[in-house]
C-alpha cells in the first residue's frame, strides 16, 4: 500500500510541474489582452481557426473569409475552439487555458502508456520529461491544432496497445474500435495523420504477444472505424465540390513547404508575401494551360499544385533531398527561438536557419542576432535536447538487449511517421505528436541510468 500512494504522489507531482508550467507561460505571454489576443488571432494557422469557430457559432458554417471554404482545413480544431466561443465568446484566451489543462492529460496519458510495458520508474521519467518538455509549453499558448492533436494521437496510442495487451476477447476487439475512431478524430483535426492506418500496420504485424491473425484482424477494425470517422467528411467534399478527398493538405504543404524553397524568390518582406508570390506564380501557370483561377475550387486548384510542385522538385532532386533531411534535423532540433520571442513580446530577430550548413557558422550567427534572450532559449530548449537524446540513444540500445515490445514498436512508428511525411518544413511544432513517442526511449535509458548508478552506490557502501 504504502508503495501505490507513493507511485501516486509522484503521478499527482508530475502532473503538478506539468500544469503549472504550462500555465505560467500561459499567464506570461497575457493572452486576455487585447494587443496580444490580435497577434494570436493573426500568425500561424490562427486566422483559419479562428474565423471558422466564430462562423461555426454564429452562422452555423464552415466558413472562412466573404462565404470561402478553406478546404485546407478539417473540422476538427474549429469545432473545439468553436466549443469554447459558444460559452465563452470569441476569447483565445480560454482555448489557450484549456490547451494547457489538455496537454496536463497528455502528460498523464503517456505514463499510463508507458507503464503498460515500462517499469513504473520509466513510465514516470516519461511524464516528467514531456512534463518538461519546452515546445509542448510553447504551442499549448498558441492557437493551433498541436495540442489536441497529440492528445488524440495519444488516446489512439492507448486503445491499440490495450487491445493488443487485453485478455478479454470482448475488450479485444472494442479497444481497436476505439483505437480508429480517435485515430480518425486526430485526422479531422490534422490531415497529415489521414495516412496513419498505412504506417501502423507494423504493429500489428510485428505483434508476438497475441497471434498474427487475431492481430491482423484487430488491425482491419481499426481500419475500419478509422473510415467511419473520416470517410463522412469526404462525402462532404465530394457534395460540395465533386471530389471525394479529404482535404487539400497535401498539395499545399508540397507546393509552400517542399518546392517553394526551391525555387528563386526575390526578397520578401514576410511569410504572407511568400505565400503571395508563390499562389501568384501558380495562377500564371494555370493560366498557361487555359484554366481559370477564379473559376476552380480548391481541389481543382490543389491538383495543379502538387503537379507544379513535383515538376519544380523532379528539376532538382539533389537539392530537394538536402533540404528535405536538413528539414527532419531541424524538426527534432529546432530551438523555436523566434516563436518564443514572438510569444513573450521580445525581439524576434530571426536568422535563416537553413542559409548555411557549416554549424560554427550558424552558432555563430545565432549568438551575434539573437542576443540574450535567445541565449537563455537556446541553453534551456538545447539542454533539454541534450539530455533527451542522450537518454534516447542509451534507451535504444537497452530496449534491444532486453528484449523488444509493442510499445517500442509504435515508439518507432509514429516518429517516423510524423517527421518524414512533414519533411522539409522543419518546423518544431510538426514534431510534437512524435515526441511522446521518442520519449518513450528517453525515459527507457534514463531509467536504466538511474538503475545502474543506484547499484554502483550500494556496492560502494556495502561492507567490505
Amino acid at each position: 500500500m504504502t508503495a501505490i500512494n507513493s507511485q501516486r504522489k509522484y503521478i499527482f507531482l508530475i502532473l503538478a510541474v506539468c500544469l503549472v508550467l504550462r500555465l505560467s507561460f500561459w499567464a506570461a505571454v497575457k493572452p486576455w489582452d487585447p494587443a496580444v489576443e490580435n497577434r494570436i488571432v493573426t500568425t500561424h494557422d490562427a486566422p483559419d481557426y479562428h474565423i471558422l469557430a466564430i462562423n461555426l457559432v454564429e452562422k452555423g458554417v464552415f466558413e472562412a473569409y466573404n462565404h470561402r471554404i478553406t478546404c485546407v482545413r478539417t473540422p476538427g480544431y474549429p469545432l473545439y475552439v468553436a466549443a469554447h466561443y459558444l460559452f465563452a465568446g470569441p476569447r483565445p484566451w480560454v482555448v489557450l487555458l484549456s490547451q494547457c489543462l489538455l496537454d496536463t492529460l497528455s502528460c498523464f496519458l503517456l505514463m499510463i502508456i508507458a507503464g503498460m510495458f515500462l517499469p513504473r520508474s520509466a513510465a514516470l521519467i516519461a511524464g516528467l520529461f514531456y512534463a518538461l518538455y519546452p515546445i509542448a509549453i510553447l504551442n499549448a499558448a498558441n492557437l493551433i491544432s498541436d495540442i489536441l492533436f497529440v492528445f488524440l494521437i495519444l488516446v489512439f496510442a492507448y486503445f491499440a496497445l490495450r487491445g493488443l495487451k487485453t485478455a478479454s476477447a470482448s475488450l479485444s476487439w472494442l479497444y481497436p474500435a476505439l483505437a480508429g475512431l480517435s485515430a480518425g478524430f486526430a485526422a479531422l483535426v490534422r490531415p497529415v495523420a489521414i495516412f496513419l492506418p498505412l504506417a501502423v500496420v507494423f504493429l500489428f504485424i510485428f505483434e508476438k504477444v497475441r497471434p498474427r491473425k487475431r492481430a491482423l484482424g484487430q488491425y482491419v477494425v481499426v481500419s475500419a472505424f478509422f473510415l467511419l470517422a473520416v470517410v463522412p467528411w469526404m462525402v462532404k467534399n465530394y457534395n460540395q465540390f465533386g471530389v471525394f478527398s479529404f482535404s487539400t493538405s497535401g498539395a499545399y504543404n508540397l507546393l509552400i513547404l517542399n518546392a517553394g524553397p526551391l525555387m528563386e524568390t526575390p526578397p520578401l518582406e514576410s511569410v504572407t508575401d511568400y505565400y503571395k508570390y508563390i499562389f501568384g506564380i501558380m495562377d500564371r501557370e494555370m493560366e498557361k494551360e487555359g484554366l481559370n483561377p477564379e473559376e476552380l475550387n480548391d481541389f481543382q486548384k490543389a491538383e495543379q499544385w502538387k503537379k507544379y510542385a513535383l515538376k519544380v522538385i523532379g528539376a532538382q532532386p539533389f537539392r530537394f533531398v538536402k533540404n528535405y533531411i536538413f528539414g527532419v534535423a531541424h524538426t527534432l532540433l529546432n530551438l523555436s527561438s523566434s516563436e518564443f520571442a514572438l510569444a513573450l513580446r521580445r525581439p524576434v530577430n530571426e536568422i535563416d536557419i537553413k542559409g548555411t550548413t557549416n554549424p560554427l557558422e550558424l552558432f555563430r550567427n545565432y549568438l551575434r542576432k539573437k542576443g540574450g534572450f535567445g541565449i537563455t532559449v537556446m541553453v534551456l530548449v538545447g539542454g533539454y535536447y541534450v539530455i533527451i537524446y542522450s537518454c534516447l540513444l542509451v534507451g535504444l540500445f537497452w530496449a534491444i538487449r532486453q528484449g523488444w515490445n509493442p510499445l517500442y514498436t509504435i515508439s518507432v512508428i509514429m516518429p517516423l511517421y510524423f517527421v518524414l511525411v512533414t519533411g522539409a518544413a522543419g518546423l518544431s511544432r510538426f514534431g510534437l505528436p512524435a515526441y511522446p513517442f521518442i520519449l518513450v526511449f528517453s525515459a527507457t535509458g534514463a531509467a536504466h541510468l538511474i538503475d545502474r548508478w543506484k547499484r554502483r552506490s550500494r556496492n560502494v557502501s556495502a561492507p567490505a
